[in-house]
Parts: C-alpha cells; structure tokens; sequence
C-alpha cells in the first residue's frame, strides 16, 4: 500500500484503515503515508483501527513493513476492539523538529498484543512534546519480544494493564 505522498488537502490520510470492523492485515508493506513535503499535520497513520461502537472487534496485523509515515505507523483505539499485532517492523524518519511520531500507539479502551515486533527511528527535537517507539493509554496491553531502537522514548505506558517481556 503506497500513499505515495499524497496526503495533503486531506482532512485524515489512512494507508489501511478499520472503522467499527475486523479484519486481518497480513503480510504487506505500507509506506509513504504522508504529505509532500513531510510537516506536521496530525494526520498520516500508515495502519489505522478504530472502534466506537464497543464493538467486539478484532484485528490482526501481522509480518507488515511500515515506514514513511506522518504520525503513526500502527493505531489500535477503542473500547471492544481486540488487536493481534506481530512480527511487523515499523521505521520512523528519525529525530525531527517536525512532528512527534509514533510506531505503534494503542488506547482509548483497546485490547492488543504486540508480538515480535520492531521499532526503530522515532524521534521528536521540538520542544512540550515526546515521540514514542511505543505509546499505550488507557487499555490494556501485552508486549512480548521485539525490539524497540533508536526512539527518544522506547514505551510509555498511562493508565494501562498488562506488560511488557523478552
């Protein structure tokens, strides 16, 4: 899944996303999940799922590759939403004064593991804000393996159940 850039005059921009669903996301790239040139617009999530309804949902993402993005690269939020993410990596663009990124970010009320995962090259310079490798609120959540490298802040965890090993 290419966005190729294209995300300016877009008021979201969502390289795969799940609205009140389920679904299984296997095996892919998703990259260039942006504007041109790259800013900071809060906007840009390369994999994106989101539950308002309590659901129950579930989703799987597994053995993806997300790089290239605006703000984050994995999204699981919602109460009632279920997320089995593993043996994906996911590339920031490094230290940026743009926007704080996220690799993967999971909240408002989601339940996901991430298994086997990798993060690398998150980070934010400006000033009042954090750019997180892994960024969990209020939810609950299980990492298991993986690696989580060259972040400025590797997990930050608010009000979340669950832990972290291997």
């Amino acid at each position: 899944v290419d966005g190729d850039g294209q995300g300016n005059a877009n008021y979201r921009f969502m390289g795969v996303a799940f609205w009140n669903a389920g679904g299984k996301l296997l095996d892919c790239d998703v990259k260039h999940v942006r504007e041109t040139p790259f800013n900071g617009n809060q906007h840009g999530n390369a994999v994106y799922a989101f539950n308002n309804t309590g659901g129950p949902y579930s989703i799987e993402v597994g053995g993806c590759n997300v790089s290239d993005f605006m703000k984050n690269g994995i999204t699981m939020n919602g109460s009632g939403l279920t997320a089995n993410v593993h043996d994906c990596n996911v590339a920031g663009i490094g230290a940026t004064a743009i926007t704080a990124q996220n690799g993967v970010q999971v909240g408002y009320g989601a339940n996901c593991s991430v298994t086997n995962c990798a993060v690398s090259s998150i980070g934010y310079t400006g000033a009042g804000y954090v750019a997180c490798g892994l960024l969990l609120f209020d939810g609950s959540m299980t990492v298991t393996g993986g690696s989580v490298t060259d972040c400025q802040v590797g997990c930050y965890m608010e009000n979340v159940n669950g832990g972290m090993s291997g």
